[in-house]
């Protein structure tokens, strides 16, 4: 392996452990998966929020589970570089495709209400949805709507709670910071504030689902333990 390579095959290790709460050295399967993403060109940053995201989604249900392989985690990923990918794709063309406003707001709508985010900011992004309802969405409107959100949550925290959450982000970051080029480093910061700002409030991501395929799974609903 190259030094690239090695750096993001022992990054996903690392966290894949943390999560895991357990020793442990990937198996040979795991291995040859993270290579191979590696290989892909999928950001690290990617790997590692998509990992967080399934552990938080396993943690929740009734049982808990606690993935055993990264067999568990792989649909996740592949999903969300599919999005990654089509993202890339129309930021290259200069023109992406619209998305479907009203079918983004009729997922949007009842993850927003059980969301904690501030009811006023909550209810003016589902307004704006349904207003451009009659027509598309430029993949950049999702994502200003997306950072409204979570700008707009992180708002409300108090001095204390802000320090806390970029405590926790450099915590996150420091054991990957080392090899990342600063561009790098500082998008997988943003990714991680995101993401534990979404955590908090129980944000939906608008861009997943802006791209998902056919109707949302059932919640709960994840592929078998492996």
């Amino acid at each position: 392996m190259i030094d690239e390579e090695v750096h993001f095959v022992r990054a996903v290790e690392e966290r894949f452990r943390a999560l895991r709460e357990r020793p442990l050295i990937l198996s040979p399967e795991d291995l040859a998966r993270v290579v191979a993403w590696h290989r892909r060109g999928l950001p690290l940053f990617l790997v590692l929020d998509t990992l967080e995201e399934v552990f938080r989604e396993a943690a929740e249900r009734r049982p808990p589970r606690r993935p055993r392989s990264l067999a568990y985690c792989e649909p996740a990923i592949e999903e969300a570089e599919r999005s990654w990918r089509e993202a890339l794709v129309g930021r290259r063309e200069g023109s992406p495709p619209a998305i479907d406003a009203a079918t983004l707001a009729r997922r949007a709508e009842p993850q927003l209400a059980a969301s904690a985010a501030p009811r006023g900011l909550a209810a003016g992004v589902l307004e704006r949805l349904v207003r451009d309802a009659g027509g598309g969405l430029p993949a950049e409107r999702v994502a200003a709507l997306q950072r409204e959100l979570v700008d707009g949550c992180a708002a409300t925290l108090s001095l204390d709670e802000r320090l806390a959450l970029e405590q926790d982000v450099e915590r996150l970051v420091a054991p990957y910071a080392g090899g990342m080029p600063a561009e790098v480093r500082e998008r997988t910061r943003v990714a991680l504030r995101d993401r534990l700002l979404r955590r908090r409030f129980r944000l939906p991501d608008l861009t997943l689902l802006a791209l998902a395929e056919g109707p949302l799974p059932a919640p709960g609903r994840t592929p078998p333990e492996s």
